[in-house]
């Protein structure tokens, strides 16, 4: 089996393009590998595809920015924009943690009263996740207005 990386692909339900990260180490990616699938994160969200591997096209230049790094970017653009109409702690807010040397990056998805729920987004091409954070869950709203974008 190639070494993949980037990769693009059909969505197994939509059909639409969408691009991922392959797994190539866990065991689940180990045991896909030897029925011909490969285990693909998205790129943006916090989701996992398994896909046969003759439906998977590599993104083979790594040069800044690929085609991969223009969907990553295009997706945290259209997401700032979309923020922008909202004020506040409210569901399409945005929030970034500094890791690294870059952001791991959240957006809203609920609020409560007193809570609200986030989910991860990839739109750090490093693919920072939060200590705190995780991929995502229900916290407290003074725990996540200092990260609001």
């Amino acid at each position: 089996m190639p070494n993949h990386y980037q990769v693009k692909f059909a969505h197994p339900v939509s059909g639409a393009l969408t691009f991922g990260i392959v797994d190539s180490h866990s065991e689940n990616a180990k045991a896909a590998a030897a029925c011909g699938h490969l285990i693909i994160d998205d790129a943006i969200l916090p989701v996992r595809y398994e896909v046969a591997e003759a439906m998977v096209t590599d993104i083979r230049d790594q040069a800044y920015p690929n085609e991969f790094d223009r969907h990553v970017d295009a997706a945290l653009d259209a997401a700032i924009e979309a923020a922008k109409a909202v004020q506040g702690l409210q569901p399409g807010a945005l929030l970034n943690c500094p890791r690294g040397d870059g952001y791991a990056w959240y957006v809203v998805t609920k609020v409560n009263k007193t809570t609200a729920k986030i989910e991860w987004r990839g739109f750090s091409h490093d693919r920072w996740v939060d200590r705190l954070f995780q991929w995502g869950g229900t916290f407290q709203h003074h725990i996540l207005t200092p990260f609001l974008y």
